[in-house]
């Protein structure tokens, strides 16, 4: 609403604004939509703890971690998977999609597999 009343070039602070619409009993509607989490069925299993909280590996390609986020746009949510290096600290990896699932995740470590080539030992 001060916005809108600014633009008509009445110079009105927002405090003045939220006062007159208390004693005009306009109530502003904010439109909120709560993120959630498709069901995806059974539990997993936590992964068995490699990295021992060693957070700071001495070389690069040998350390990598993963996440999850989830952006907002228009009228949907998309889901952003990232694989970061954690001696850069750099994301190597990534990938977008309009679910949150196990293929997500495959993609963004294909990702870093693609542009890193790590050298793989047995």
């Amino acid at each position: 609403m001060n916005v809108e009343l600014n633009a008509l070039n009445h110079t009105i602070g927002i405090y003045k604004t939220a006062a007159l619409m208390k004693k005009l009993n306009i109530k502003a509607i904010r439109p909120k939509k709560k993120h959630y989490y498709p069901n995806s069925g059974n539990e997993h299993k936590y992964a068995q703890n490699l990295l021992k909280r060693e957070f700071n590996p001495d070389s690069h390609n040998t350390h990598w971690v993963g996440g999850f986020t989830y952006i907002r746009n228009r009228q949907e949510w998309s889901y952003l998977a990232c694989v970061l290096d954690l001696s850069t600290r750099e994301v190597i990896g990534y990938a977008l999609s309009t679910s949150p699932n196990a293929e997500l995740a495959i993609a963004a470590l294909n990702n870093a597999i693609k542009r890193q080539q790590p050298v793989l030992i047995n």
